[in-house]
């Protein structure tokens, strides 16, 4: 009996096909990607940023970009470094530039944070403002 090439060939790229769409679509039903991507495919640029970044935290950074000259340094407090939302923040706000002693300091969900040389430069609300260097 011979055996046909082709055959095989297809009956293992079928069997491909359809374990790469299984593991694809596993995990958009099993933890609930799909209704995120469903939210996602109706909403524009910067709906989008906010709904991934979250409203009050997309809200802030694009204030701070805004309020905040494009050569200046900055650091972001209140959220833990290193974390995915501080890598956010850090990439959404470029060209700004982080640093340890910044021109800048972002307080997010902190109203009682206070550094010495710093004063008050704008105020989105009482747990999200914006620090300046003396």
């Amino acid at each position: 009996m011979k055996i046909n090439k082709t055959l095989i060939i297809r009956s293992i790229f079928i069997a491909w096909v359809v374990l790469w769409i299984n593991f694809m679509c596993r995990d958009l039903f099993k933890k609930g990607y799909f209704n995120d991507y469903k939210i996602l495919i109706k909403k524009d640029k910067e709906g989008k940023r906010s709904y991934v970044y979250g409203d009050n935290f997309y809200e802030f950074l694009k204030y701070s970009k805004d309020s905040i000259p494009k050569i200046s340094t900055f650091n972001i407090i209140g959220v833990e470094e290193l974390s995915l939302e501080h890598r956010r923040a850090v990439y959404f706000l470029y060209p700004l530039l982080e640093s340890d002693s910044p021109d800048y300091i972002l307080v997010y969900n902190n109203p009682e944070y206070k550094k010495d040389k710093y004063a008050l430069f704008k105020m989105l609300d009482n747990n999200r403002y914006i620090l300046k260097k003396k």
